[in-house]
Parts: structure tokens; C-alpha cells; sequence
């Protein structure tokens, strides 16, 4: 059965947009212009060279890209439905339509959102062989309004993750049940190895795909100093928001003393023993339920949670990114330099001073006051000073 659009999604199909699901608007969805592209291709090239090119030009997109850019394609088309603009002016658009759509939602929505709207245009004009405005100063002059007029749109600044999350937490579990080990497994590799939570979860069970996701088989490496004491926990993951297909090495330090509570090292070995009969071609964090069935660890399931257990102690509302941004601020007062917090979390380093040069607007008053002023000092310095060493411009 065909499911109902949500409000405010629906549109009128027909053979230039399919009723398909909005991953799949950026190859399904075509337009005058398009077909007659791919007609003109179809006399000098057999049909199905023209179709495994574009599968594998879409093939380098990730499914929320997909969606993503569905949801912009969708958005467009429902403007031009509604001022009639014709299918023959959608694509190639010009500048001005280009603009008056974005300007029509001025306002109503984030910046981000427009940029990303925007990017699922030039997309699909690029995968469908039209010419796209690229050079357009209009278009530029759009954006940085859209950013300007959107900004009451703009998403609360995430509470990062502190110790003191991360000790209600350990507290709340019981580790005779996998389910749990699993969970502090996850918490802990996600904070010490400054990772997306998206990185170490799966957004359902349906989106497990060991293209994006680390399986139970990847090979986890045990780090030990000489005197055999624990050093860190190391394992690959095949994809990142920012490396694509090279993915990462996920490096999370083992931790002693008074942190010795929340070490990674002894969490993940942990989790290995507990979830030991996981199948190798199932999640790395995957866990086996009362009755020995195994499930991966899903991020909406791993969230609630453990937002359950913070709520009941009063802590305020987090986010799976919350644990990458508490996790680099542990590392950043404990004195790490920022030029191995930046390669522990895999920012680049323009992209590491963008987010922490501000850090006092990132983190809410109350975490600040957690820490001494020379612990603060410290970390302004060092932001200050890795900003000269790699030559970055105020």
C-alpha cells in the first residue's frame, strides 16, 4: 500500500515525478530537458550504458543525502507547482527562479536548510547533464540571507556529555545483562574516541549496511604499554560523514585513576565477552537479548535510553553529537593538544578552530563553571596558539 505523505509533503505525481520515496526523487524525478539529454545519448550509447553510468554517479551518495536532497527536490517543485511554473522552465533554472524560491521561504526555515535545498538542485541538474548557475553572485547574496533570515531557525546549542553523564550512566547498568554492555560500550568509545554517534549505531534496523557500518568480524586492536597495563582501544570504521568510503580509525584512550571507571579499554572487552555469540556479519555493538537473539544497537534506542536515565537525575537534554563535543572538552581541559584532539574526532583543521574558538558560546554556562579559571585559561591559549601554528586567518 502507498503510505500517506506527511502534512505539507504531498504533491501532484506524474510520469516526470513518480510517487517514489524521497531517496529516490534524485534519480527517478526528470524533466523535459532530462529526457531529451538522455534521447540524444541513446543515439550513440546503448540504453543500458547510459543507466549504469547513472547508477553509479548516484552510488557515491549516502541513503540521508539521498533523502536530503529528495526533500529539496520536493520542496521546489511544489513551489512551482503552485505559481505554475512550467516544467520546461524548472530545469535548467535560471538564477531568478532559482532565488525567488529560496526568498519565498525566507524566514520560515534554517539556513542550513536552504544550503541544503540548494545543494539538492545543483545535484540534480548536475546528475541529469544541466547547465547549473555555479558563478551566480545572486545566488550567493541568496544564501547569505537565507542564513541571516533563518537564524531564529537555527538548532539549540547541544549540552555536551560530562563525567557526570557518563557516571550516572555507569551507575544505572547492569553488566550481567549484553544489552547494557553494549550501551557502555557505545558511551565510551563515543566520548573518549570524540565520534559521531551515527558512527558507532545504526539509524534502524533496516539501514544496517556493512558499506556505512563497522560488523561484529572488524578487527579490534587491544593496545597495552610495556608494562602490560592498558593503553587504548582502536578499530576501523568503513565510513564518515567526511572521509565517505576511506572511513576512520576509531582511537579512544584507555583511562586510569579516578577515570578508570570509564574506560573504554575495559568497556569494549566488555562488550566482546558479554555479546560473544553476535554473528560476524551483524554490527560491531550488536547485543544478544534474553532469549540469545541478536539486535544491532540502533542510535533512537541507545538515546532514549540513556536520556531516561539523565532525565530522572535532572541533567538537561542531550544529543547522539553530544558525546563527540563532551568528549573533546574533557580532552581539551585535560590539556590534550588541540592537534590531537582535532585527529582523535577527525576534524580538519580549519574545521576544528571554526567550532572551538568560541567555545565559551558552545558550552552552556554551567559546564564552564565546572572547571577552574586556569583550566579555561589553558584551553583559550592553546586554541589561540594552534590557530597561529597552522597559519589560520582571524
Amino acid at each position: 500500500a502507498t503510505r500517506r505523505p506527511k502534512s505539507g509533503c504531498s504533491i501532484t505525481h506524474n510520469e516526470l515525478r513518480p510517487n517514489v520515496r524521497a531517496k529516490d526523487r534524485i534519480h527517478a524525478w526528470s524533466s523535459p530537458y532530462a529526457n531529451s539529454k538522455r534521447s540524444e545519448r541513446s543515439l550513440i550509447l546503448p540504453p543500458e550504458v547510459i543507466e549504469w553510468g547513472e547508477k553509479l554517479a548516484i552510488a557515491g551518495l549516502a541513503d540521508s543525502t539521498k533523502e536530503a536532497y529528495g526533500a529539496g527536490l520536493l520542496r521546489f517543485n511544489q513551489f512551482c507547482d503552485m505559481l505554475d511554473i512550467s516544467e520546461d522552465q524548472r530545469m535548467p533554472a535560471n538564477e531568478h527562479l532559482i532565488v525567488g524560491f529560496l526568498g519565498y521561504h525566507m524566514g520560515k526555515v534554517s539556513g542550513s536548510c536552504a544550503k541544503n535545498w540548494l545543494s539538492a538542485l545543483r545535484a540534480w541538474h548536475e546528475l541529469k547533464g544541466a547547465p547549473w548557475p555555479a558563478d551566480s553572485r545572486l545566488i550567493r547574496f541568496a544564501r547569505a540571507g537565507a542564513r541571516v533570515s533563518g537564524a531564529i531557525h537555527k538548532r539549540p546549542i547541544r549540552n555536551p556529555i560530562s563525567i557526570n553523564h557518563m557516571l550516572a550512566l555507569f551507575l544505572a547498568l547492569k553488566f550481567s545483562i549484553p544489552f547494557h554492555c553494549s550501551i557502555w560500550a557505545v558511551a565510551c568509545n563515543a566520548f573518549w574516541g570524540c565520534r559521531r554517534l551515527g558512527e558507532l549505531t545504526v539509524k534502524s534496523i533496516a539501514a544496517f549496511n556493512p558499506t556505512y557500518h563497522a560488523i561484529r568480524s572488524t578487527h579490534i586492536l587491544f593496545s597495552r604499554h610495556p608494562d602490560n597495563s592498558p593503553k587504548a582501544v582502536s578499530f576501523h570504521i568503513p565510513w564518515t560523514k567526511t572521509t565517505k568510503q576511506v572511513g576512520a580509525t576509531v582511537t579512544a584512550t584507555a583511562q586510569t585513576a579516578t577515570l578508570k571507571l570509564f574506560c573504554p579499554f575495559n568497556a569494549m572487552q566488555m562488550h566482546v565477552r558479554a555479546n560473544a555469540r553476535i554473528p560476524d556479519d551483524f554490527s560491531l555493538f550488536a547485543y544478544v537479548d534474553d532469549h540469545g537473539q541478536p539486535h544491532h544497537m540502533v542510535k533512537s534506542v541507545f538515546l532514549t535510553f540513556c536520556e531516561k536515565i539523565w532525565s530522572d537525575k535532572g541533567f538537561p537534554l542531550v544529543q547522539g553529537h553530544s558525546f563527540r563535543i563532551g568528549g573533546a572538552v574533557e580532552l581539551l581541559l585535560a590539556g590534550v593538544s588541540p592537534e590531537v584532539v582535532a585527529a582523535v574526532g577527525g576534524w580538519t583543521s580549519l574545521a576544528f578552530l571554526i567550532y572551538w574558538r568560541r567555545f565559551e558560546d558552545i558550552l552552556p554556562v554551567h559546564i564552564l563553571k565546572a572547571y577552574d579559571s586556569s583550566q579555561i585559561s589553558r584551553l583559550k591559549t592553546s586554541i589561540d596558539d594552534f590557530q597561529k601554528t597552522h597559519k589560520i586567518p582571524d
